[in-house]
C-alpha cells in the first residue's frame, strides 16, 4: 500500500452505479451515485460518491476532481462528518483511451 496525495488530482471516470434504496438517515440523499475513478498521476483506482452532477451526464473517461462533502450528521452529538468526493472537473473534458 501507498499513501497518495489527492488534493488538486484530476481523475477519469472508470465506472459508476445509481443506488435508488439507501440506508436509514441517507434517504433525503437518494439516489446515491457511486463511482470508481483512476487519478491521473497516481493511476490509483478510488471508489467515492460522485456528486455535483446528474446520473445522465456521466461520460466513462470523463475528467473528475475530488472535492469534500459533507458525508453525515450526528443529530444529538453535532458531529459533522465529511469525507472526499469526485465531481465533473470545472473543465469538462474526456480523456482519450490510448
Amino acid at each position: 500500500m501507498e499513501q497518495i496525495k489527492l488534493v488538486n488530482e484530476k481523475a477519469r471516470l472508470i465506472t459508476w452505479t445509481v443506488i435508488y434504496s439507501a440506508m436509514e438517515g441517507f434517504e433525503e440523499r437518494r439516489p446515491v451515485v457511486i463511482g470508481i475513478v483512476e487519478t491521473l498521476n497516481s493511476r490509483a483506482k478510488i471508489m467515492a460518491p460522485l456528486t455535483d452532477v446528474l446520473p445522465d451526464e456521466l461520460k466513462i473517461g470523463m475528467l473528475m476532481e475530488p472535492v469534500i462533502r459533507r458525508i453525515r450528521e450526528e443529530g444529538d452529538a453535532g458531529l459533522i462528518y465529511y469525507g472526499i468526493a469526485y465531481r465533473p472537473a470545472l473543465v469538462n473534458e474526456s480523456l482519450g483511451t490510448s
